[in-house]
């Protein structure tokens, strides 16, 4: 910690002073807001092709297949966003899954077929194909106080990230997944 020792010539300088730490204490509040560790991706005009829509991420790498949290949502209008797996009333399921620079949504019927062309028109009528990329991190665990060293053990931070992010939200819910990293969920 530091102490500095400020003597006032005048009500000008005690004034500007003031001024200056209000304005570095808003500041830190401005770059504060949200989280720097989740990425949302939205996709107006992604189009489905023999039953998929795939969408290319750049930022999906082979680090973030192998560690972090990866969800997928579906925009069916301006205002209403859902999470997947997603059921639109009839025996048509689509769900998605990624990999390296790539996340897709996938059509299937009841069977766990996946249905081609013929979902196409489905895809295509989506207002938006929605995207959070939440980074993870191995989290140590030690009982106790910590002194135990030799008890201590690695919990996987994707699987953490999941735990803890299931207990707070639904997490096929975009807005409170959103709410929850301090992000607007701009529906």
């Amino acid at each position: 910690m530091c102490n500095v020792f400020v003597t006032y010539k005048n009500n000008n300088m005690k004034t500007l002073i003031l001024k200056t730490k209000l304005m570095l204490v808003a500041l830190t509040v401005a770059f504060t807001i949200g989280n720097a560790n989740v990425q949302t991706f939205v996709f107006t005009s992604a189009v489905g092709n023999n039953g998929r829509t795939a969408i290319s991420i750049p930022e999906i790498t082979q680090s973030v297949v192998t560690n972090d949290v990866v969800l997928g949502f579906i925009q069916a209008n301006e205002t209403g966003i859902v999470g997947l797996p997603y059921r639109n009333g009839t025996n048509t399921i689509i769900d998605g899954w990624y990999l390296v620079e790539e996340y897709s949504f996938q059509t299937y019927n009841e069977n766990n077929a996946q249905i081609g062309f013929a979902a196409d028109n489905l895809l295509n009528s989506f207002y938006a194909y929605r995207v959070i990329i939440i980074e993870a991190s191995n989290v140590v665990v030690r009982p106790g106080n910590g002194a135990g060293k030799n008890q201590s053990f690695v919990k996987n931070g994707r699987k953490t990230v999941l735990e803890e992010l299931s207990k707070a939200v639904n997490i096929t819910d975009y807005c409170a997944v959103m709410n929850y990293y301090n992000l607007p969920c701009n529906e």
